[in-house]
């Protein structure tokens, strides 16, 4: 069992904003319920585990980023979700993407509150001296039986310390809205 984080990117659906307390209640909630599936774990006594983001360039643009233990214990968490919280959500935002990296969330400088989130088509040079730290999307959809197709590099940095890989396809610079 290996940790991966989760990075689910989303849209606000027009006429909510993240300062309206119904939207603020459905996330701590959210926060709070992702939260009691990775409390036991040693560093989340001092590293938060789930971090929710905006984007700097369009406030509609949400990143929530989730750490777990193995992908099993994000796939129990996830079916839960569905269950409890997905359909108020909805209610929120959009869906847009869904990242998976087969590395664990304390990698990750989240700690800034300020970070930037890249997606390449290939991984960087390792003469790059890339800052921050990164891994391919390796999500599927439950059931899929083949290997993940890596054609897509994630990295994250933080965002003052400058551009994290040359060739990124996309970039958004993200501040902290809260975490646990």
């Amino acid at each position: 069992m290996s940790p991966i984080t989760k990075i689910w990117l989303c849209n606000l659906h027009p006429g909510n904003t993240v300062s309206d307390q119904k939207f603020k209640d459905i996330w701590e909630e959210t926060l709070a319920f992702t939260n009691s599936y990775t409390k036991d774990k040693p560093s989340a006594k001092t590293r938060e585990q789930h971090v929710l983001f905006q984007s700097e360039s369009d406030a509609t643009q949400l990143v929530l980023v989730t750490g777990y233990p193995s992908l099993e214990m994000n796939l129990a968490a996830d079916r839960e979700y569905v269950t409890k919280i997905a359909g108020r959500m909805s209610q929120f935002v959009k869906h847009d993407r869904l990242l998976m990296l087969e590395k664990d969330i304390d990698e990750l400088p989240l700690e800034t509150g300020r970070v930037s989130l890249s997606l390449a088509t290939g991984e960087p040079a390792a003469t790059q001296n890339n800052i921050g730290s990164g891994g391919w999307d390796v999500w599927q959809p439950p059931g899929t039986d083949s290997p993940p197709i890596k054609s897509t590099w994630v990295q994250v940095s933080s965002a003052n310390n400058g551009d994290a890989i040359p060739n990124a396809k996309s970039k958004i610079v993200l501040k902290r809205i809260k975490g646990v």
